[in-house]
């Protein structure tokens, strides 16, 4: 069973620890800690360990961007991206009205690594600009 809650200063060195082991991206604790502290994030646990999560900086204090959903690879297709992204919505501070999101196939990854274009399509976004491998997305979060 999959829960999901915000994330807190406490879940820093899990995400940390997820990001480094799925995407072979160095921890950058200091980066992650910024995300959940300054601006949003949510994550999804099952039996105590993450399996998933979403954060997004804040911009400007209206805006949330530049963040990472990232669902183990164990666990996707199994709609836990799609309850992050709900529930990180659902749970975002009321200051933030817009969400914008980059996705892109120039990172590198540990794990193989799809477009996800169709699924940020799917949840709501709106794509506004491609640049064939970047794709940027935004969705109003409230009015």
């Amino acid at each position: 069973m999959i829960e999901t809650r915000t994330l807190t200063g406490a879940d820093v060195p899990l995400v940390g620890h997820m990001r480094e082991t799925v995407l072979g991206w160095d921890q950058r604790l200091d980066y992650v800690e910024q995300a959940i502290t300054s601006g949003h994030a949510v994550g999804a646990f099952s039996d105590g360990g993450v399996v998933g999560f979403r954060y997004q900086h804040a911009m400007v204090p209206d805006v949330l961007g530049d963040g990472l959903i990232l669902v183990h690879p164990a666990w996707r297709g199994q709609g836990v991206g799609r309850r992050l992204v709900a529930d990180f919505e659902r749970a975002a501070p009321t200051r933030f009205r817009l969400s914008v999101v980059l996705n892109t196939d120039l990172l590198d990854s540990r794990t193989p690594k799809a477009d996800a274009t169709n699924f940020w399509l799917s949840c709501g976004y709106d794509l506004v600009a491609s640049t064939g491998p970047s794709r940027l997305l935004v969705r109003q979060l409230s009015s």
